[in-house]
């Protein structure tokens, strides 16, 4: 029986590289938002402050798009802040006697920073463009 040939596949850094350049063309055309980190500091009332970092992760945006799908805004403060500063923002709000409208103005100035003001309101709303 003659010896297999050996494929060597790739190592990812190189085999990712195509991909990474795509994504790269595709933000300088504006196609993807790049915002800065949302901060909710000691100004606002969070010691230690809240620091959403972006370009999200993967499954950060997997999560914010279904939950925006699905017109889940909890689910969608919650896929951007993760469970424990969405824990420490709900915590905070829900002391106050208007909670729900605080929460609301809140997942909007929220919703403007990674999608772009006014993405949201429309139906369809999407990123900016």
């Amino acid at each position: 029986m003659p010896p297999r040939s050996r494929t060597t596949k790739p190592a990812p850094e190189r085999a990712f590289e195509a991909f990474r350049q795509r994504a790269a063309n595709t933000v300088k055309k504006g196609g993807v938002p790049r915002p800065k980190d949302f901060v909710l500091g000691k100004d606002m009332g969070f010691d230690p402050e809240i620091r959403v970092k972006f370009p999200m992760t993967l499954d950060q945006q997997e999560a914010y798009y279904y939950a925006s799908r699905n017109g889940d805004v909890f689910a969608q403060v919650r896929a951007v802040l993760g469970d424990a500063q969405y824990a420490r923002v709900k915590a905070a709000f829900a002391g106050e006697p208007d909670s729900a409208e605080l929460f609301l103005g809140f997942s909007q100035t929220l919703f403007d920073h990674v999608s772009g003001k006014g993405a949201g309101d429309v139906e369809g709303g999407s990123g900016r463009s």
